[in-house]
């Protein structure tokens, strides 16, 4: 016992576990200045975040949100952006889902997503929760198409599900990634995933103090 305890009072010993406990720092460190970094570019490249109340809808980098997708300890950068600023009917929100790759943030998508109503302007994302991990939904063609990003197989952070509607509004057949599947597998997978999930809708008012919220959390996050 007292040669263990003489080992673990060491001065290398207790280097060693400096260098252990330091190590986690510079990742996030480094994580939080490269998403800095790039939110700070897209407002440069696309404005702040602007709301025209009148017509509701925003212009600029109007939401961010930190997650960690794969409990890995590292999070995923969230970010929407929206350049028109008077036509509402050219609105379309881009959602991008960007990871740390060690050295620099690298996207993992970018999509236009929207909501329903045939009208991109009814734009939106939904982060759902299910089995203890997060997922990314993004939609498009009045939702008949929705692609989910999250942990994939292999523990990286990817699409993981895609439902593609072939078909007009009375008929169609689902399409899971890339094999037909029946309504019902649509509807039930539908039901897993939105268990726990909120949507956000750029399109109604009710949220727009949420989407200022997240903004901002993520912001102060970063140190900015």
């Amino acid at each position: 016992m007292a040669l263990s305890l003489l080992a673990d009072s060491s001065p290398f010993y207790f280097l060693h576990l400096s260098l252990e406990c330091t190590s986690l720092f510079p990742v996030h460190q480094s994580q939080n200045t490269a998403y800095r970094n790039l939110i700070q570019s897209y407002e440069k490249k696309y404005g702040e975040a602007q709301l025209n109340e009148q017509k509701q809808f925003w212009t600029g980098l109007c939401y961010a949100k930190l997650l960690d997708f794969n409990n890995d300890g590292i999070n995923e950068l969230i970010l929407t952006y929206q350049t028109e600023r008077y036509n509402k009917d050219k609105v379309q929100y881009h959602v991008e889902l960007w990871k740390y790759g060690g050295k620099s943030a690298k996207r993992v998508t970018s999509r236009i997503s929207w909501s329903g109503n045939n009208m991109p302007y009814f734009g939106g994302l939904g982060i759902c929760k299910y089995n203890g991990k997060y997922l990314l939904e993004l939609t498009g063609n009045a939702c008949g198409d929705n692609y989910y990003y999250g942990t994939k197989k292999d523990g990286s952070v990817g699409l993981v599900h895609k439902f593609i509607w072939k078909g007009d509004a009375m008929e169609g057949d689902w399409y899971m990634d890339g094999k037909k599947t029946s309504g019902n597998m649509y509807e039930t997978y539908y039901k897993k995933y939105h268990a726990n999930a909120t949507w956000y809708s750029f399109a109604q008012s009710s949220n727009n103090n949420l989407i200022r919220k997240e903004l901002s959390n993520t912001k102060q996050k970063l140190g900015m």
